[in-house]
């Protein structure tokens, strides 16, 4: 999914995600989720690897089912409906067609998390050593 158009709206800009996450802070694992995912190279992250950089052991698809309830609450508050409640993630992230388990983080959201100064080199430090941590339990 791309970022068309979501029911009757047009996508979150940079504005609306700022101004949401500024009124609506996140738990830290929500907010580490987001993390991951923006400090991934350009800014794409697997299921898996999200996962294990979590601390989760829930199967095969690890990071689906907690990422996509984030992103159906971000949604839902937002007032946007999701075309499809089964791929909620969209809502955060795109899916590259020529790699469909991967989570390519929206544009917006990306500009967004930077302007929220959540980019903090202390941030990207520690997920730096997560994702490899992640990257070699995998292997």
């Amino acid at each position: 999914m791309t970022s068309e158009e979501l029911g009757n709206k047009t996508y979150p800009t940079v504005n609306d995600f700022v101004e949401y996450f500024k009124k609506n802070p996140l738990t830290d694992k929500e907010r580490w989720m987001l993390l991951l995912n923006y400090f991934s190279p350009d800014n794409t992250i697997t299921s898996k690897i999200m996962g294990a950089a979590m601390g989760w052991k829930i199967g095969g698809s690890n990071a689906n089912l907690p990422y996509g309830k984030l992103a159906g609450k971000i949604a839902e508050q937002m007032n946007y409906q999701l075309p499809n409640p089964n791929y909620n993630v969209s809502f955060l992230a795109d899916f590259p067609e020529e790699a469909a388990i991967h989570w390519r983080m929206r544009p917006e959201l990306v500009e967004a998390i930077h302007l929220l100064n959540w980019d903090t080199i202390d941030a990207k430090r520690k997920a730096e050593d997560e994702l490899s941590t992640a990257e070699i339990m995998l292997m």
